[in-house]
């Protein structure tokens, strides 16, 4: 983790974290589309580490619930054996990559949205279902913490375990109907042309004169950027 070594090497106060920026996608706003099952919606590459498996063991414990498992990966194929041996094939959705637009449709439904992946280097997709008031249940790891920071709220965060029962009930307690779905006020703030604007001024403090007389490079903000 790149941030976390930067602070163990004590280079926090010359150090400035800009965040991913949050792709708003167009979702329909308005009920459902005349489903009435509960939907749970899992968005990422299908890995093993992922644990997208733990999503649908615990849709065993929720009875007129409807999971979706959206993404591709090496995992699909274990993870629809899954689904069949537990009897969920007729609850399990695996639409495989999919468009933004038809996203935008899953997001439009979904009552809680579940992440358990064991590592990450960014739960942007956390982020933006919470972006659109989604009720997110996520794995315990930093990544998905500094989420949680980041949204009033929005993240319930649950440790990794193999009692998907117990995982069952926290989506069921976190859940809420989408009947109409809009974009929170504080995801603006993390729009691509306000994380442009705040790379921006790290890189022109690094150029620009500061306005003291004297001008310590040492004490300038060192950009740190990640790909997530």
């Amino acid at each position: 983790d790149e941030r976390g070594g930067a602070r163990r090497c004590d280079a926090a106060p010359r150090t400035e974290v800009v965040h991913n920026g949050l792709r708003v996608r167009a979702v329909p706003a308005g009920p459902h589309d005349g489903r009435t099952a509960q939907l749970l919606l899992s968005v990422g590459r299908l890995e093993h580490y992922k644990r997208q498996d733990l999503a649908v063991k615990a849709l065993a414990h929720l009875p007129g619930w409807e999971l979706a498992v959206i993404g591709a990966g090496p995992a699909a194929a274990a993870l629809q054996d899954l689904a069949a041996r537990l009897g969920l094939s007729d609850r399990v959705h695996f639409p495989g990559r999919i468009s933004d637009d038809d996203l935008g449709g899953w997001l439009s439904r979904a009552w809680a949205f579940i992440s358990m992946s064991e590592k990450e280097a960014f739960g942007l997709t956390l982020l933006e279902a919470a972006a659109w008031g989604i009720p997110v249940v996520a794995s315990d790891i930093p990544a998905h913490a500094e989420v949680a920071a980041m949204v009033p709220g929005g993240v319930d965060l649950v440790t990794i375990a193999t009692d998907t029962s117990a995982l069952a009930g926290s989506v069921a307690s976190a859940a809420k109907p989408m009947t109409e779905v809009a974009l929170r006020p504080w995801a603006g703030d993390l729009s691509w042309a306000n994380v442009g604007r705040s790379l921006e001024a790290v890189y022109r403090s690094l150029v620009e004169p500061a306005p003291s007389s004297h001008h310590d490079i040492a004490s300038r903000p060192t950009p740190i950027t990640a790909r997530y």
